[in-house]
């Protein structure tokens, strides 16, 4: 039953906090072969559900856990992540790989997802940390930690992303092209990469593989209302990302956002709706 199921993955996510390894691997082993039982049984009509009666079949590729945001430690490097479940989340589903940029970018990247005035049913999203100062060591161990999710919730391996915003979105081509075959889109925001960087030139032919999208604008001291913006203001990556993207063979895959504050870029990108469908055209791109 749902119930069931539901008790199961509140055991499961409880056995990954053990910090013992021994103790954890028997118990996730432990786990495991109740779940086989437990399908075993819903699957053979043994198991009565919450209603009364019996189950007249499984659950099918819904995985039956709760929508919401859970922290929890990566691999390596990354001491810890935060993950976002979608509502309804099913098998098969995507995953979009959230780099924070420099400086403590980690809370205000959790709170942006957290406040997002749009329903999130199409993707799981992992937010790492730490957040900016990556590396060839940072970039292996993100997909290792990214690793432990598609794994434990099924995630469609042909549908995982990347993003990164400000200067991750400049570490986001890094990441992607450290580990060629894993990432199938990405989606830079407000990035420095331009069509003469290196990590573009050096990489064209594979990044031209990708499903990329991306989002930059003309920052300065105010935006297009004359409202003088607070925070950074020294930075205006809609040149060097339209440079970029058109190297890339995918000029209108770039969308230039004119005047707008920096510190207002991310929340923008990730409520954009322009379909009128009630979902973020951002978390939509990850899906094609």
């Amino acid at each position: 039953s749902s119930k069931t199921y539901n008790d199961y993955y509140a055991a499961k996510d409880a056995v990954t906090k053990i910090k013992d390894g021994n103790e954890r691997a028997s118990l996730e082993e432990r786990l495991e072969n109740l779940y086989k039982t437990i399908k075993d049984n819903i699957d053979n009509n043994n198991i009565e559900n919450t209603n009364g009666g019996s189950t007249t079949s499984n659950t099918g590729n819904n995985l039956n856990i709760s929508a919401g945001s859970y922290e929890y430690t990566g691999v390596g490097s990354i001491t810890k992540y935060t993950l976002f479940i979608p509502n309804n989340a099913k098998e098969n589903m995507p995953l979009i790989v959230m780099l924070p940029a420099s400086n403590g970018d980690y809370s205000a990247t959790i709170n942006e997802f957290k406040n997002m005035k749009l329903e999130n049913d199409l993707a799981f999203i992992i937010v790492v940390y730490p957040s900016g100062n990556y590396n060839t060591k940072t970039y292996n161990d993100i997909k290792s930690t990214a690793d432990e999710v598609v794994s434990k919730y099924k995630i469609n391996k042909n549908k995982i992303g990347a993003s990164g915003f400000s200067s991750s979105g400049t570490y986001v081509y890094h990441l992607v092209v450290n580990n060629q075959g894993y990432f199938h889109s990405m989606v830079p925001i407000s990035s420095g990469v331009s069509g003469k960087n290196k990590v573009l030139t050096d990489n064209l032919s594979y990044l031209k593989t990708l499903n990329i999208k991306g989002y930059g604008e003309k920052g300065g001291q105010y935006d297009a209302n004359g409202k003088k913006c607070s925070g950074w203001t020294n930075w205006s990556p809609s040149s060097a990302m339209t440079s970029a993207f058109n190297a890339l063979d995918i000029p209108n895959n770039f969308v230039n956002l004119g005047k707008m504050c920096h510190s207002n870029v991310r929340s923008y990108v990730f409520n954009l709706d322009e379909n009128n469908n009630k979902r973020s055209d951002y978390i939509e791109w990850f899906n094609k």
